[in-house]
């Protein structure tokens, strides 16, 4: 006589093979959530290192018109330099906390000369960068870790929870 095993339903799975079934969608979802978070931070710092380059041919072509670089500003593009840029750009990007700033260290030779000093020293005679600033450090790591790809040949700095792209 055979063992006595236990009937399945006609149409039906048993408990046991739901909570395989459960178990092997859960361990599929933790392997596929930290590429897909990382898919979005590269999709993120994309789009900022295309407007790092709109910032940079902006502030060449302000450079070839009056051979000299704008000034340095936070919050609002000056009146003289806001043509150079498409109408829709923003120098600050609430919904991922971004906020771009233009840096001319130039005039600091001038009128603060210890400063200065400093400056060439750290960024070995530039004088001319784009800072973007972000509390989300992740996105910052990761805009730094695309940057030297899209910007070759250029100067890169990274401090916390700010990245500076030197132009000159």
């Amino acid at each position: 006589m055979l063992p006595h095993c236990p009937r399945r339903a006609p149409n039906g799975l048993t408990a046991l093979e739901v909570l395989i079934a459960i178990v092997i969608i859960i361990i599929l979802a933790t392997l596929s959530v930290p590429s897909i978070v990382n898919g979005v931070y590269k999709g993120k710092a994309a789009t900022l290192l295309t407007d790092l380059e709109t910032f940079k041919k902006a502030a060449f072509n302000y450079y070839t018109d009056y051979s000299a670089w704008p000034t340095s500003f936070n919050w609002n593009i000056p009146g003289d330099f806001q043509h150079y840029f498409p109408a829709s750009f923003n120098l600050h990007i609430p919904k991922w906390d971004v906020t771009y700033r233009f840096l001319n260290y130039a005039w600091f030779e001038e009128n603060h000369p210890r400063f200065w000093k400093s400056w060439q020293s750290k960024y070995d005679g530039y004088t001319v960068g784009i800072a973007v600033t972000s509390h989300n450090g992740r996105l910052i790591n990761t805009l730094y870790n695309l940057a030297p790809r899209y910007f070759k040949q250029k100067r890169i700095e990274k401090n916390g929870g700010r990245m500076i792209y030197m132009l000159q």
